[in-house]
């Protein structure tokens, strides 16, 4: 599936993130069988995006109506080898991923095998099933983060890929400020009084109030 928005929810004692689902859904059905799965960051590119749209259908239940076989979606079946892998217990194999396991906390879970979208994805999240909440029509899941596997150069960041009004988009650059408002401290009298006052700024020069 593909999410809209996830959510860091606390860092202490132990991350945790969050995101929403709608529901009923098969999607959600399938993960509350499964204790373990994997959130990935994309990198804003055309192939995230072409990837993005076929992992948001979600998994679908289809009926054959010549041999009444029941059909799932099936979205990895349709990638080139060299664009998912599998985590398993802690190493992603045959990768070599940025990551620290040394003190990998699932080492004793032997049924993992997560499927893994290493080409396209700049952090990969292994998170497992904490709480879920039910509010309306929706399900509210909190997830721990047990290991992030790095497939980006140290210090690249980018911010992913984003979704808003209908279409993709990748961060921007950062909004300049012309004026802002600063506290200044001010003695009248030998009596220091504080007052706000709005300035303009200058991005050459710094302010110093």
């Amino acid at each position: 599936m593909t999410l809209s928005s996830v959510t860091s929810l606390t860092i202490n004692p132990e991350p945790i993130l969050q995101f929403n689902l709608q529901v009923p859904s098969t999607t959600s059905t399938s993960l509350h069988k499964h204790k373990y799965f994997a959130l990935h960051i994309m990198k804003p590119s055309p192939d995230s995006v072409q990837l993005a749209r076929n992992f948001s259908r979600g998994i679908k239940v289809t009926k054959d109506p010549v041999t009444g076989k029941v059909k799932t979606t099936r979205p990895f079946e349709g990638l080139d080898l060299s664009e998912y892998d599998l985590y398993l217990n802690g190493e992603p194999l045959p990768l070599s991923l940025d990551a620290d396991h040394k003190n990998d906390v699932m080492a004793d879970d032997i049924s993992l095998n997560l499927p893994i979208l290493c080409k396209n994805a700049e952090r990969i999240m292994i998170c497992e099933k904490y709480k879920v909440f039910r509010v309306y029509n929706h399900e509210i899941w909190t997830a721990k983060v047990k290991d992030i596997l790095v497939n980006v150069e140290p210090g690249d960041k980018t911010g992913g890929l984003l979704y808003f009004n209908r279409q993709f988009h990748s961060v921007g650059l950062p909004l300049k400020k012309d004026a802002e408002t600063v506290r200044v401290v001010e003695k009248k009298d030998g009596v220091k009084e504080k007052e706000e006052k709005t300035v303009k700024i200058d991005p050459k020069k710094e302010v110093v109030a």
